[in-house]
């Protein structure tokens, strides 16, 4: 029980933290944010791409650049305060590129699932405003798709105790964003800017722990240390 308390407590110890170096080092704190979004989101199809699915993560993080630069520089403005430089929605473009040349040469061996979900996303990174078709991306393909994975490990007591602890996690994320949008309200942000704001800084804050997570489950000493069990249960978070 105390373990337990003291992994949520250090996760959401991360979290606030992350909160506090953005709220001070803002444009810093937006590169990081894309660099390890790349990379995080990269992963759902690191056994098919090289390089972690590098060049996934590249592609569509940095679609809605291509065809909504304003409106990304727009929201990149919003959630750092109005400091965002210019070459951040440029950097954003460019990675694209970047995710294609890595692609490409392995094209032949790509599954006709990766490039329909790829189309897709293309398609609505066109159609949609950055904000719904980040929304799209993250709560109709990347969290179902995690999600699915980790659950199809857990037996049905591990399930139950899965529950209990998705139910901590998110009654927590809620009362952080809670938090942040009562800070940021505070200071004078309109109630539209409040939404990307609490949204966006709180998701990046919250995504940091949570690469840890992945990390240190994927490593020697992880398994070395912890039972199957443990392993599953923490796989959740």
């Amino acid at each position: 029980q105390w373990g337990a308390i003291k992994f949520h407590a250090v996760y959401l110890l991360i979290s606030l933290f992350a909160l506090g170096v953005w709220m001070y080092l803002p444009v810093f704190s937006l590169a990081c944010f894309l660099l390890y979004s790349i990379v995080h989101f990269g992963r759902d199809w690191r056994n098919e791409l090289p390089y972690q699915g590098l060049a996934y993560g590249c592609i569509i993080l940095g679609a809605p650049a291509l065809f909504h630069h304003v409106r990304v520089d727009e929201l990149f403005q919003v959630i750092t305060f109005n400091h965002s430089p210019p070459w951040l929605v440029t950097a954003l473009q460019s990675s694209v590129a970047l995710g294609m040349a890595l692609m490409l040469p392995n094209k032949s061996n790509l599954s006709s699932k990766l490039w329909i979900e790829l189309i897709v996303l293309f398609c609505a990174a066109i159609i949609f405003e950055p904000m719904w078709y980040f929304l799209i991306y993250f709560c109709f393909l990347h969290s179902p798709k995690h999600l699915l994975e980790e659950w199809r490990q857990l037996s049905s007591h591990e399930k139950n105790s899965a529950l209990k602890m998705v139910t901590v996690i998110t009654s927590a994320t809620c009362v952080l964003v809670a938090t942040l949008a009562y800070y940021l309200g505070s200071v004078n942000s309109t109630l539209n800017d409040l939404a990307y704001q609490s949204i966006f800084i709180g998701l990046a804050t919250l995504t940091i722990p949570h690469m840890l997570l992945i990390a240190w489950v994927q490593s020697d000493q992880f398994a070395k240390d912890y039972t199957i069990k443990d392993k599953v249960n923490i796989h959740v978070v």
